[in-house]
């Protein structure tokens, strides 16, 4: 390679690991942390990775569809999907530095490489039996993916460099020090520039997660989550928790750590304050599986595999400028006030129906109905094209509202309450938990009508 492009690759790899390591500051913006805002997915959001430096969330799907859904962090909503080979993808990693995606295919024994720029396949590299956790080293730009055995790839060559005899379900790196923590029965510790086992930690496994800012470990502990002290590999602390635990996130920006439960149908987001090692926050969340945070946003994301799909988006739900429910940190017309001033998720449809500036619909009602409130409209003229729909009473996403809308519409009508069968929110247009005329008194001030973006 040349030297001339030796560096910057270099002073990108850095430039990661420096915001990675920042120093951490008061969890002011997590004074309210809550549920703001539900992005629909494919079915089966299993796990999920963030890029920080684009502000995009890749989500693998469990079984079906073979696709990596890619969701825009600054809308909240999904802006396109990978097609991947095969399906069984479990894994999924980012390096930040170089805007790879790696994921993990389980039944093809492959990592497909995705360029984050152009969204498309670059490459595949067979891998012996992965599972589907998976880390990345922005500074050596090397990927670690757990399995019957610990394979180690080097991302400038997608080629496999070594494998580690270690049984392991879940990995974490710390790029500031170069270490890599293995967890399964137990936490193994693996010097990053040698691959040599530096350390073994026994009474923790299962999960683990790295706050490099501090150097301190997270893992999965009898009765809650072990604190570990990275300098010396000591088990510090343990935090109890109320129910097992099964994935963890940390944000080296706020010095908090997220862990996601399900227990007996009970689904959890535990949020510890990890200045004082204390559970700060329970979050319910929807059978939660995975969970990742963009310390730049301060967003935390968790998949909810189950039906309908979702991946839950938490963050400051305090601030709430325009009291539509939409929370500010995903709100896109954050000043459109709530003319019916009642503060409500959905505002009251009756007393208020009219559009943000620029065309919008009122985020808190979109919320409700499903559609994404980044665009006025649909983006193309054609029907059913795109993921997600963007103007309410247009059900067949093609710019016009017409009969065919109608007959859409129709087909869900009536329906007394949210557990008729007939009920689907997207064509609830008043949020009211019924399907009836008041819905199409809604829809039917716009027949007849088209918009543009």
């Amino acid at each position: 390679m040349q030297t001339s492009l030796v560096i910057p690759l270099v002073l990108m790899a850095l430039a990661a690991v420096f915001l990675l390591v920042d120093a951490p500051h008061a969890p002011a913006a997590h004074s309210s942390p809550a549920v703001v805002a539900a992005i629909p997915t494919e079915p089966f959001p299993w796990n999920l990775a963030v890029n920080p430096a684009t502000n995009r969330i890749y989500v693998v799907h469990k079984q079906v569809p073979r696709v990596v859904t890619v969701i825009d962090g600054a809308s909240s909503s999904v802006i396109g999907t990978v097609a991947l080979p095969q399906r069984d993808a479990f894994g999924v990693a980012v390096n930040p530095a170089t805007n790879r995606i790696y994921v993990a295919l389980r039944s093809e024994e492959e990592v497909v490489v995705i360029d984050g720029a152009a969204n498309t396949v670059i490459t595949t590299v067979p891998v012996p039996d992965p599972f589907e956790r998976m880390a990345v080293n922005p500074a050596t730009n090397r990927i670690y993916l757990t399995g019957s055995q610990v394979t180690v790839i080097d991302g400038a060559t997608n080629t496999v460099m070594t494998s580690l005899p270690l049984d392991s379900e879940d990995v974490a790196v710390n790029p500031a020090t170069n270490r890599i923590y293995v967890a399964g029965a137990q936490v193994t510790v693996i010097d990053g520039a040698t691959h040599d086992v530096v350390d073994t930690i026994e009474g923790v496994g299962g999960f683990v997660a790295v706050n490099p800012a501090t150097n301190r470990i997270y893992a999965g502990a009898a009765g809650g989550v072990a604190l570990i002290d990275g300098a010396t590999s000591d088990i510090m602390d343990t935090i109890s928790l109320p129910q097992s635990a099964h994935h963890i996130a940390v944000n080296p920006t706020t010095n908090r750590v997220y862990v996601a439960s399900t227990e007996f149908g009970s689904g959890r987001l535990f949020v510890i304050d990890a200045a004082t090692n204390t559970l700060v926050d329970t979050l319910s969340v929807d059978a939660p599986w995975s969970v990742a945070v963009n310390p730049d946003t301060d967003l935390v994301y968790v998949t909810e595999p189950s039906i309908p799909s979702n991946v839950a988006v938490i963050g400051d739900a305090s601030g709430d400028a325009d009291g539509d429910g939409a929370a500010d940190v995903v709100d896109v017309c954050p000043l459109d006030p709530d003319c019916d001033g009642d503060s409500s998720l959905p505002p009251d449809y009756a007393a208020c129906q009219g559009p943000c500036p620029g065309g919008f619909w009122r985020d808190g009602m979109e919320f409700a109905l499903g559609t994404s409130h980044a665009g006025r409209c649909a983006d193309t003229a054609s029907s059913d094209d795109e993921f997600d729909d963007k103007w309410p009473p247009d059900f067949d996403d093609n710019r016009t509202v017409n009969v065919l809308d109608f007959s859409r519409w129709k087909d869900h009508f009536p329906a007394a309450s949210t557990s008729d069968f007939k009920y689907a929110r997207r064509f609830d247009l008043d949020a009211s938990g019924a399907i009836n005329v008041a819905d199409f008194g809604a829809w039917k001030a716009y027949f007849n009508t088209t918009c543009s973006p």
